[in-house]
């Protein structure tokens, strides 16, 4: 069993559990429940507005030698006015969630469950008895790919998410464009600084059928899904629409032509601490148990899926 993945026997009750995919601009966060899941889509441009959007950094390249030289001779608070350009201090703008695609289906038995991320695809995996479903965010093609393979279910979207700001209001439609069933999210932001909020956008393909704001699915299908940047204009949706649409291929296609740009940066370090297959094998879940049960001592086991899980979350950040 490798270290380059980590795994769990149940879905994840807090965001904090949710298992991550993000090709370092878009990302999602996989909950993993079969009837009832939430896929939580970020992108790195959602920020609260708060009048900085515009705001620059100081001109620092000439003053460095003189900034040293008052840090050397131990005249800090006139280095840290320097360095400050002699402005006030401006919070940086605040990220928060964005959204949530909702994947319901009927309830039923779940046998066999299993939460899947392979650190070497960046690729989520929820499986059970009665359906599978795989994600990843693509560096080749910058859209975040779910394939769906669970039956009959209906797909829409929610900006009820912990933690969404109260001041953003979010709208959500589905809809049918030049014969293919888009879902659509806007958000809209407090008349703060010019940032106007975002959109996101998803393509299904498949046995799919426009149902007021959802999309009923029957069968496989692959979705497809971008955010488009803050202040965008309503003629970008149709740009956004054209960008989906454009992508061939099934999942498997568009995976394989992402994993080459991620498997590369990702194998440049490794790790191997000895650890017995037998422990490499266990789900996360048992791995803080046990060190939990023994905290004067480093699981190695624990610290080696750490260190990875860390790289891995880090370079989809």
């Amino acid at each position: 069993m490798t270290a380059h993945r980590i795994h769990d026997t149940a879905p994840a009750d807090d965001w904090t559990d949710a298992f991550l995919t993000g090709n370092g601009e878009l990302g999602l966060m996989v909950h993993g429940r079969p009837h009832a899941e939430r896929i939580v889509v970020n992108h790195h441009r959602l920020v609260l507005p708060n009048g900085t959007r515009d705001a620059r950094a100081p001109e620092l390249a000439g003053r460095m030698p003189h900034i040293r030289a008052l840090v050397l001779a131990g005249r800090r608070a006139e280095a840290a006015r320097l360095l400050t350009g002699g402005r006030e201090l401006e919070w940086t703008q605040s990220f928060h969630p964005g959204y949530a695609l909702t994947v319901d289906a009927a309830p039923g038995p779940v046998r066999d469950y299993r939460r899947d991320t392979d650190f070497t695809t960046g690729e989520v995996t929820v499986e059970w008895s009665g359906g599978r479903r795989r994600c990843f965010a693509s560096r080749a093609d910058g859209v975040a790919v779910l394939h769906l393979d669970q039956g009959d279910c209906v797909v829409g979207a929610t900006g009820e998410l912990p933690g969404k700001p109260a001041d953003v209001v979010y709208e959500h439609a589905a809809y049918r464009s030049d014969g293919l069933v888009f879902l659509r999210v806007r958000a809209r932001y407090p008349d703060a600084g010019g940032a106007y909020g975002f959109e996101g956008l998803t393509l299904l393909r498949g046995d799919v059928t426009v149902d007021g704001d959802r999309v009923r699915v029957r069968g496989p299908a692959l979705l497809t899904t971008l955010v488009d940047r803050p202040g965008a204009p309503p003629w970008r949706t149709r740009v956004s629409e054209g960008r989906l649409a454009a992508l061939t291929g099934d999942y498997d296609t568009l995976l394989a032509r992402h994993v080459p740009r991620h498997l590369g940066p990702y194998t440049r370090v490794g790790l191997d601490l000895g650890v017995p297959a037998a422990d490499r094998a266990l789900p996360v879940g048992e791995l803080l148990a046990r060190q939990a049960a023994a905290p004067d001592r480093l699981d190695p086991a624990l610290l080696e899926r750490l260190f990875h899980a860390g790289r891995y979350l880090l370079f989809s950040a």
